[in-house]
């Protein structure tokens, strides 16, 4: 499945910004174009985590910014 982050109606650049995601299958079909997701403030590995989980395996945007705890 591919996922494009979605901010404010349009798609987002950052995918650590947007807390909406559409999905779409790879392949067409006719259940529909695509699906919602929504994703609640979390830290890059977690939504990554979240991601992966949903059979997500590419994300169309331009960066997934890591905060380094130290």
């Amino acid at each position: 499945m591919i996922a494009l982050p979605v901010m404010r109606g349009r798609g987002a650049t950052v995918l650590n910004w947007c807390c909406r995601m559409q999905i779409f299958l790879e392949e067409p079909s006719h259940e529909g174009m695509a699906q919602e997701l929504l994703l609640p403030h979390l830290e890059a590995d977690q939504r990554l985590m979240v991601l992966c989980d949903k059979g997500i395996n590419t994300s169309i945007c331009e960066v997934l910014s890591a905060i380094v705890k130290g």
